[in-house]
């Protein structure tokens, strides 16, 4: 029994054997070249496209079968800009026949060499992989939902060798007529198993911009498994931008249970800007890295979060919750020392003198305040809460110490609240709520400047002591508009600025705005020519705003030489200028005395506030010069010491007036109404009247 069952078994072998010979002999002898016309047809009904295979069909048959194609094409759409979509010079793939009978999958060879894909869009913007196939699919029609099914298990996949050589991906913009190009040199990756990690490794350029990335990701199974902690590396160097991304995802598909390090560095910008097509005007080398995890779907953090820019170094926290329809923002940076000079362009303007800038042409529609819209749908684009730190930050021409800002964003409102700094040895706070309207918004404004020395803070920012003194100032202004313009049309509030004693460099109000500046400080000081500072005794100033009108309330300085009083008012619907000025002497310019009442309002700063210009009223001063000129004359005939009217203290007045917002008076109505005498030589008084800019200067010892 056991020689017949013998027998019976080796038939049965060696008949298997024959079929897989037979199979063999005839699958080898079989011309696969005759596939190729059905290939081409199932590839054209499916998508309207011509596929040609111009090498032979090279299919080997064994234990580890392989197909091999070379010279393929694929046809692109009528209109575009060449005739192949798809060039592949060589196709090879390669698998193992025994672990298909337990339902893997092992491919031991993966090779594509030489692909060249053109992805490309028209002037209408349609897209070249819109097929357009010869036969419509007809609609099936819906079926009720059935019950869920169990799930499809997929098949063991192993991928021992894959490798892409030479790969050219170009995209084109029909309408631009752009086209960007990415070039694989060559691509390597392995897959050992679906439950085990996939690693990679490519170079190539994108629009000859060289790059290299390798990496390692979790495996397959992982991705859809919320149990297992998928792993995540890569490091890529592309345009001198370095970057390392190593942590784990539980979730990849949902995004959840995200645990990232970070690290990108910058040494050179000459590539990124090259990418950008357009110059990145940074120089410095930078930095950033930190860690990022999610508290919640879609609410991110990233912590331990270090920026440098140069020498600048930035620390902090940024969150960032994208749940709901407006992201939410909570950031927190704080820094030791921020130099923002190493930050900016070179200002080739810095150069221009003042006399230059008098002679370049101004416009008459120049305005200082922009009438453009404000940009209030961008705060609509986020809400969020931020905070800042920095122990000191460095601008080109000041120095902010111990800069805290507490800030809020919510449904287009923003909240400044509040913003703290110290400068030149003095505070500033300040509190700002902008509140958006429709296309409009509510602005309201309150800062707080206290004992700030202005040598101190010029001194910080490395400039020379040009102006001396302490200065307080309060600013409390409420508007409403769409633009700074309509706001400052409506302006209601006040400002209030005092200035101590101090002094100023006679040069630097040279340079800071011509014959108006230098007409003003004469009147401060009429020996400008034979000192180099103006003494200040005050400079006193508060406006009153109602409906877009600054009204003068005190605007006074006041120097050891002469003082001036100021009336007036400053439209900020216009941006026009009507300010009187009156100054007055003490103790005698050039053997005369001028006292209050005799140059009463000689002088009017008109203009605009971008063009302001200083116009002296021509009768009033050369009447004012005729009554000194007579009282002079006068005294030295009778021999008599007449006494000038008492002066008054210009400081103390002003500053009562800024404080109590109460309008300044500065002389009684007697003094007002002073008569001068009336023994005056006519030949005097009709050469003051003839040139009275002549007399002016004599008077004033110019």
């Amino acid at each position: 029994m056991a020689r017949p069952l013998k027998w019976i078994l080796g038939i049965v072998g060696g008949l298997i054997v024959l079929v897989i010979v037979a199979v063999v002999i005839i699958v080898s002898s079989y011309d696969f070249n005759d596939l190729k016309p059905l290939i081409s047809k199932a590839v054209k009904d499916a998508t309207g496209r011509e596929l040609i295979i111009n090498s032979d069909i090279d299919i080997n048959i064994g234990l580890s079968p392989s197909l091999v194609l070379s010279d393929i094409t694929f046809q692109n759409a009528d209109w575009g800009s060449r005739k192949e979509m798809v060039k592949v010079g060589r196709f090879e793939v390669k698998v193992a026949l025994l672990p298909l009978i337990k339902k893997n999958i092992e491919v031991n060879r993966f090779i594509l060499v030489d692909p060249d894909i053109l992805i490309e869009t028209g002037k209408d913007g349609k897209a070249n992989f819109e097929f357009e196939t010869a036969e419509k699919t007809p609609e099936v029609e819906s079926k009720p939902e059935t019950p869920e099914t169990e799930s499809i298990e997929l098949p063991a996949l192993t991928i021992n060798e894959l490798e892409i050589v030479n790969c050219t991906l170009t995209y084109r913009d029909g309408k631009t007529g752009k086209s960007e190009i990415v070039k694989l040199k060559s691509l390597t990756a392995s897959l050992q198993g679906l439950d085990n990690p996939f690693t990679f490794k490519l170079s190539g350029s994108y629009n000859d911009s060289p790059f290299d990335v390798n990496g390692t990701l979790g495996s397959i199974n992982g991705i859809n498994d919320p149990v297992i902690e998928w792993p995540l590396e890569i490091n890529a160097q592309a345009f001198d931008v370095n970057s390392n991304i190593k942590g784990s995802i539980k979730n990849p598909v949902e995004q959840q249970g995200i645990k990232l390090d970070f690290n990108v560095k910058i040494d050179n910008w000459s590539k990124l800007s090259k990418v950008a097509g357009q110059e990145i005007p940074v120089k410095d080398a930078f930095s950033v890295s930190g860690s990022i995890a999610d508290k919640a779907p879609k609410d991110y953090q990233i912590n331990g979060l270090k920026i440098s820019l140069g020498k600048n170094r930035i620390e902090g926290s940024i969150g960032a919750n994208v749940a709901g329809k407006v992201p939410y923002i909570d950031l927190s940076l704080s820094s030791k020392e921020i130099d923002l000079k190493t930050l900016m362009p070179e200002d080739k303007a810095a150069d221009t003198t003042a006399e230059n800038a008098e002679q370049a042409p101004s416009k008459e529609t120049e305005k200082m305040f922009p009438d453009d819209p404000l940009p209030l749908d961008s705060l609509k684009l986020v809400d969020g809460r931020f905070k800042i730190r920095f122990d000191k930050v460095i601008m080109p021409k000041m120095v902010i110490n111990n800069l805290a800002v507490d800030s809020t964003m919510n449904k287009g409102n923003l909240t400044v609240k509040p913003l703290k700094a110290g400068m030149g040895g003095g505070s500033i706070n300040l509190e700002m709520a902008l509140l958006s309207k429709g296309n409009a918004a509510d602005l309201t404004t309150v800062i707080n400047v206290k004992g700030l020395e202005i040598a101190d803070m010029l001194a910080e920012a490395g400039s020379n002591n040009s102006i001396e003194g302490s200065v307080d100032a309060d600013i409390d202004i409420k508007g409403y508009g769409s633009s700074v313009a309509s706001i400052m049309a409506g302006l209601n509030g006040y400002l209030r600025i005092i200035m101590g004693e101090g002094k100023i460099d006679n040069k630097m109000i040279d340079k800071l705005g011509g014959d108006m500046s230098k007409n003003i400080v004469r009147l401060l000081n009429p020996s400008i020519d034979q000192k180099q500072f103006t003494t200040l005794r005050c400079m006193v100033t508060r406006f009153d705003i109602r409906d877009g009108i600054a009204d003068t309330t005190a605007l006074a300085i006041d120097t050891s030489m002469m003082s001036i009083i100021g009336d007036g008012s400053i439209n900020l619907k216009n941006e026009t200028l009507n300010l009187s000025l009156d100054p007055s002497t003490k103790g005698g310019v050039a053997g005369y005395n001028l006292n209050i009442g005799e140059l009463s309002q000689p002088f009017k700063l008109g203009g605009t506030m971008a063009k302001p210009s200083l116009v002296l009223d021509k009768q009033k001063t050369a009447l004012s010069i005729g009554k000194v000129i007579g009282k002079k004359l006068l005294k030295d005939k009778a021999g008599s010491q007449e006494t000038a009217v008492s002066d008054i203290d210009v400081c103390a007045a002003a500053m009562e007036a800024a404080e109590t917002g109460v309008k300044m008076t500065t002389k009684s109505e007697a003094a007002a109404k002073e008569e001068p005498a009336q023994i005056t030589p006519e030949k005097l008084i009709e050469d003051v009247v003839k040139d009275p800019k002549k007399a002016l200067k004599s008077l004033f010892g110019r």
